[in-house]
């Protein structure tokens, strides 16, 4: 059972464009004074004034439910129908579709934007984050990969997972949250190569719903209190085409060979063979493996261990180490440095614009019960014994198994088949919270392990009121379905 993607919105306007709806997918929209349930692919759009008591549903193509004051209502395609009031007393009005404002225009230019891609030519569309691709960087052939994509623009020095800093994100572990615009696919997704002095990402084969990962790396030096010369670090590098990624979370034996074969060349063999090597032997250390990128000159990078677990950026703080002593540093699929607070909420500093206390706090309508917000870093540590990260690594299991890992959190991932643009929400929101203390204006799109992706934008009174957990309890909804007509109740 796929966990429900959910957004709360208190006040303002959102559009969504839902390209797959699976069986057991669902997405819903909780306002003030109603839940809107996405039932079919397609684009939709939700209003909410500003006292909260008005919702305006728009859906240009596709199908949604509408529960509230006790009632559900279906809203077709080519309708616009307005709610108002509360849960003790709703009415509805009936009326033709909007004119097209800024909004719209500015969504519906992204989306063509997107139907138009070149790089859809190379990707799946399922791969969050390929749209950022045309507008940063050119595709070329390279002899051993086939088609490849290369940033424009990038500073000298430049290397893949540099320009950035890791966050510890639930059962993910410690993730790369990338500073580049273009950056969610190729750090997410695919190989790295470096080819006549440069670098171009390679993505692999093109598959229906590739897997996301949360860092396609591996780390130099990673153990607890691993000392270089220059001090206590953590190192890493990106994997480069056909090098086997173990996932440092717990996750499926299926999983593992699903992460590898859909973001790169491997044979299920290979994999194999790492991952009992690693897991079922318990080798942490894989240094009898050559890695490529671990040879190539500046392309391993190492910080501190402070640097590391408080989040701080990683290019200013990059930590000077011979050649030499990287070549003979232990190599391994994790890292073991333990998440503070600063891991979870990152260093940035705290937002100076917040929503107004009453919308923060302001009730909402949801039909299924919403998921209870992660315990506080300080209480997991507590329970773990003060060894959290030791809790996450991959446990070997069999193919009938639960796989955790795979549901895009269980969503957060470990994931839904849901495909289509869900909302890039647990992992992704987590990571736009930490990324500097205040929401980003791209998409906010959780992308699950399977590459799930349904556009979502939103816009409020000058903030992004955008919260994954509702605030009541969910409306029972007791009579039939009723198919909105052309009528005012």
């Amino acid at each position: 059972m796929t966990a429900p993607r959910r957004i709360r919105l208190a006040q303002g306007s959102l559009i969504m464009r839902v390209r797959h709806v699976d069986d057991d997918d669902t997405f819903e929209i909780d306002t003030p004074n109603i839940a809107f349930t996405l039932l079919q692919p397609g684009e939709y759009r939700i209003d909410v004034n500003q006292d909260g008591s008005q919702t305006v549903t728009t859906v240009w193509h596709g199908r949604g439910r509408v529960t509230g004051g006790g009632y559900s209502y279906t809203v077709v395609a080519n309708q616009s129908a307005t709610f108002s009031g509360n849960e003790q007393h709703l009415d509805y009005d009936l009326g033709q579709i909007p004119r097209q404002d800024d909004l719209d225009s500015w969504a519906f230019d992204r989306d063509d934007r997107e139907d138009h891609s070149d790089s859809a030519n190379y990707v799946s569309r399922e791969m969050t984050g390929y749209e950022d691709l045309d507008e940063n960087g050119d595709w070329s052939y390279v002899a051993g990969y086939g088609p490849c994509w290369r940033p424009r623009g990038v500073v000298v020095g430049w290397a893949p997972y540099r320009f950035g800093h890791w966050v510890f994100v639930g059962r993910w572990g410690w993730t790369w949250v990338e500073d580049e615009p273009w950056g969610f696919a190729p750090f997410h997704y695919g190989r790295w190569a470096y080819v006549n002095s440069g670098w171009f990402w390679v993505p692999g084969p093109v598959v229906v719903r590739p897997v996301w990962a949360p860092a396609l790396v591996a780390f130099v030096g990673g153990g607890r209190g691993f000392r270089f010369s220059a001090g206590v670090g953590v190192g890493w590098f990106p994997l480069a085409p056909g090098e086997v990624f173990v996932p440092g979370y717990r996750v499926s034996r299926g999983y593992v060979n699903n992460v590898n074969i859909t973001n790169t060349t491997v044979n299920v063999t290979r994999v194999t063979n790492v991952y009992n090597t690693t897991i079922v032997n318990r080798n942490r250390t894989v240094n009898n493996i050559t890695y490529v990128n671990q040879h190539v000159n500046n392309g391993v990078t190492v910080v501190s261990q402070d640097t590391f677990v408080h989040a701080r950026p990683v290019a200013g703080n990059i930590m000077r180490v011979e050649p030499r002593e990287i070549a003979s540093a232990p190599i391994s699929h994790m890292v073991r440095a333990e998440p503070i607070r600063a891991s979870v909420i990152g260093a940035g500093r705290p937002a100076t614009v917040r929503p107004p206390a009453a919308i923060i706090s302001r009730p909402v309508v949801a039909v299924r019960t919403p998921v209870a917000p992660p315990r506080p870093i300080e209480e997991r540590q507590a329970q773990a014994g003060g060894r959290l990260n030791e809790q996450l690594p991959v446990h070997a299991m069999g193919a009938g198994a639960t796989r955790t890992g795979e549901s895009r959190w269980a969503h957060a991932n470990p994931r839904s088949r849901a495909s289509g643009r869900s909302v890039r929400l647990l992992a992704e929101a987590a990571m736009a919270t930490a990324k500097s203390g205040r929401c980003s204006n791209r998409s906010l799109g959780c992308t699950s392990s399977r590459g799930t992706r349904n556009r979502t934008i939103v816009r409020s009174t000058g903030t992004c009121i955008l919260r994954t957990i509702a605030m009541r309890h969910p409306t029972t909804v007791t009579r039939r379905p009723t198919v909105l007509r052309n009528a005012r109740r």
